[in-house]
């Protein structure tokens, strides 16, 4: 039988469960996976998690984290809160609402794909106002149409620097 180095059968408390969250990702540099629950020892086991948060995702929510589900595989369908907050996160990151381009290139592979995102919510500018961060639809759409010519002349620089053919003589 394994014991536990923390005592959540005596010493339970939300609060504990979540700094116990946040101190398995300084270790491992990840949010704990539902079989981390229960194999760790510094971890409060499923049923105590799931008793005071309801599942195992709310859980590392609380504790600031976005879950690593397993249960993505099997048909996990994410909250729109889960997917607001992943974009929040994201924002937070860059320091500024993302595109769908920056989307897909800085998500985690645990994170809501930009099809998910279309299905749920229809366009981007809905989920990047539901984010409650500052927005400017015309902002982002101005900043979306610059991307899209500085990568048209990026695209024309590399073509014209590129060596001419040599012409064929009739």
């Amino acid at each position: 039988m394994r014991t536990k180095s923390f005592y959540f059968h005596t010493t339970r408390s939300k609060k504990n469960i979540i700094e116990a969250i946040i101190n398995f990702h300084s270790k491992h540099g990840i949010p704990p996976k539902g079989k981390d629950f229960n194999s760790d020892n510094d971890l409060p086991g499923t049923s105590t998690v799931i008793e005071y948060f309801g599942t195992m995702n709310e859980a590392i929510l609380a504790a600031g984290f976005i879950p690593e589900s397993s249960k993505r595989q099997n048909g996990f369908k994410y909250s729109d809160e889960e997917m607001i907050r992943s974009v929040r996160s994201i924002a937070i990151k860059i320091g500024h609402l993302p595109t769908i381009t920056e989307w897909d290139k800085r998500r985690d592979a645990y994170m809501p794909t930009r099809l998910t995102y279309k299905l749920r919510f229809k366009k981007w500018h809905i989920v990047l106002r539901k984010t409650g961060l500052k927005f400017s639809i015309t902002r982002y759409i101005l900043r979306d149409i610059l991307f899209k010519i500085a990568g048209t002349i990026m695209s024309l620089a590399r073509y014209f620097e590129q060596p001419a053919s040599p012409r064929r003589k009739p």
